[in-house]
């Protein structure tokens, strides 16, 4: 009996560590069902393809940027990311077996960052990304999720406890507690990366919208507004924003984004001067190239002819051009301004100035129009009958480049 009784005692200490070692917070277990839904922020790179590791669980990456892995280990996994021009990766530590976790990513060339994620295992959810909106005394939104707390939740920003009025838009959180339909209710906030008012930060320009009064974008994840207040450091001009530039931004918290006070480039500024060796795309976006050099065009480029301002229509291969902007960190040469200096006989040409001398009878009369010389026939199309057409007038000119440089307007119409 006594052998007996030792042999049991041996067993069941057996039977215990082997459940020790499976329950152990150390030891990731294979096969646990963790799910990852993910987001690829645009630009998606083409043929995108995401790993669990080095193994076979693999997906590809669709258009809009989606993919979903199931049935990961918990613990830690590498999510590798590759295809043309892309081998990045992104550790997540201390996933649970059942646990949910969407993601958004941001994927260029050996670069994968994490802009926010949420973890969701039953009832318990985490969560980290910026904050978007503050609403005192008790509710923010972080990464599209709201958030609400009370009197036991806890707030720490680098290692010292805060309160619920050092939360502010901009700040990068996480968050942990339990999760209902409507809201998740913080047990704990940690303020990772504090922004506070009158900050200084750096980033790339994304999602730029609106004009000089009153415009928009986002810098790190962060809400950008500015207006005619918004000053740019000498040298710096609106005209010469665009997406995928790097930029300095000072700026004060409002409810929800940051007001811009002072915009300075960090993207260097260039000028050259050349000929239009190939023009693509669609107006006014369009893609040019001059002295060897990809010049990209915005909705805001200032077009310019002979002092007058033109839209991206005046733009023909063979002109030569006087070209200022900034550089993108892949080499694209983003316009500010393009000053058309020259035209090529035997181009088109379009145009958008006043009459300022007319002469001749109709059909044939002989205009000249924002400083360039524009001779009509009976081949001409007059959109406004030419018996209408008055010195003074705003005319739409399209035609031929001639060998004088004069022009043989093919159609004509008044604006």
């Amino acid at each position: 009996m006594p052998r007996l009784h030792h042999l049991a005692v041996i067993a069941i200490l057996g039977i215990a560590g082997a459940a020790c070692a499976r329950n152990s917070p150390t030891a990731p277990t294979t096969g646990a069902g963790v799910t990852i839904v993910g987001a690829v922020t645009a630009p998606v790179p083409a043929g995108l393809q995401v790993a669990a590791g080095a193994t076979s669980n693999a997906t590809q990456v669709d258009g809009s940027g989606h993919f979903t892995l199931n049935n990961l280990p918990s613990g830690t996994i590498d999510l590798r990311f590759s295809g043309p021009g892309v081998n990045a990766s992104l550790v997540l530590s201390n996933l649970l077996a059942n646990q949910t976790v969407t993601l958004a990513v941001t994927v260029n060339g050996t670069a994968a960052t994490l802009e926010s994620a949420r973890r969701v295992r039953g009832s318990e959810e985490e969560v980290e990304g910026r904050v978007e909106s503050v609403t005192p005394p008790d509710t923010f939104i972080v990464a599209g999720r709201t958030v609400s707390t009370g009197g036991g939740t806890s707030y720490t920003a680098t290692g010292q406890s805060v309160a619920f009025d050092t939360i502010a838009v901009g700040q990068r959180v996480n968050v942990t507690g339990q999760g209902t339909s409507s809201a998740l209710v913080a047990a704990k906030v940690d303020i990772l990366t504090p922004v506070v008012s009158g900050a200084t930060f750096v980033g790339v320009i994304a999602n730029l919208s609106g004009t000089r009064a009153s415009f928009q974008f986002v810098v790190n994840g962060i809400v950008i507004r500015g207006d005619d207040n918004s000053a740019f450091d000498p040298g710096g001009q609106f005209n010469e924003m665009a997406n995928g530039l790097q930029i300095q931004v000072t700026g004060t918290v409002q409810a929800g984004f940051i007001h811009a006070t002072r915009l300075v480039f960090i993207s260097p500024a260039v000028s050259l001067n050349g000929t239009v060796s190939s023009r693509s795309g669609t107006v006014p976006q369009l893609v040019l190239s001059v002295a060897g050099k990809t010049i990209a065009l915005t909705d805001l480029t200032d077009v310019m002819r002979k002092g007058t301002a033109q839209g991206a229509m005046a733009l023909a291969t063979g002109q030569t051009v006087d070209i200022s902007g900034r550089v993108r960190a892949d080499g694209t040469i983003v316009a500010g301004t393009i000053n058309i200096l020259a035209d090529t006989p035997g181009g088109g040409f379009w145009m958008q100035a006043t009459i300022t001398a007319a002469s001749g009878s109709c059909p044939d009369v002989h205009l000249t129009v924002g400083g360039y010389q524009v001779e009509a026939d009976v081949q001409t199309v007059f959109n406004t009958p030419c018996g209408q057409l008055m010195v003074g007038d705003k005319v739409e000119v399209i035609g031929i480049v001639r060998q004088d440089l004069s022009i043989m307007a093919t159609r004509i119409q008044k604006i």
